[in-house]
């Protein structure tokens, strides 16, 4: 469900605010959810953004992905998980690293370098592409989507209160649940 707010803004007309309304309007009329079996709402993104990696990745191309530091760099060998000291985002890597723990015994020997930056990293100009998994994307970077909601801890700074993040969403539920109790509407 989708509430718009209507407001004015010096230097936006009235006709550019019903564009804007009318794009979301429609929108919301074609909207139709997804189905969550097998992941369906996310597999057209998948099978498109590894396309370039059908054939597999070389030890060359992920050595190239590493040196140029476009994310953070895991290696899985033995069901063990390691992680290059250089992570922009200690609390992001932090959630990658709770998921990626959860199912270590089920995966085989793997590297990959995940981006937790706010943006791409890999443009559609980069040739090769380079194998580097990011929650941001769009349709001008060649990024491999993975899904947002795979953060465990971190997510967005909220200067001052929580400088880092907000911290374990967990967490963050329960105390939301007593500031409730505490303070009703």
């Amino acid at each position: 469900f989708l509430q718009v707010c209507y407001f004015t803004s010096v230097g936006v007309s009235e006709n550019q605010w019903k564009k804007i309304r009318r794009t979301i309007s429609e929108a919301v009329k074609e909207f139709t959810p997804c189905s969550p079996v097998n992941c369906s709402c996310h597999s057209s993104v998948l099978e498109h953004d590894l396309e370039p990696f059908k054939g597999g990745v070389s030890e060359d191309l992920m050595a190239a992905t590493i040196q140029r530091g476009v994310g953070t760099h895991y290696q899985i060998i033995g069901h063990k998980l390691f992680r290059d000291s250089n992570c922009m985002f200690p609390a992001r890597c932090s959630g990658v690293e709770h998921f990626l723990l959860e199912m270590i015994d089920r995966l085989p020997d793997v590297e990959m370098v995940v981006n937790v930056r706010d943006y791409p990293q890999v443009p559609q100009w980069v040739q090769p592409s380079l194998p580097v998994f990011s929650f941001s994307k769009t349709s001008e970077y060649r990024d491999i989507m993975y899904p947002a909601w795979t953060f465990w801890e971190g997510g967005p700074a909220v200067w001052p209160i929580y400088p880092t993040g907000l911290g374990r969403w967990d967490l963050m539920r329960d105390e939301l649940k007593r500031s409730s109790a505490q303070w009703p509407w």
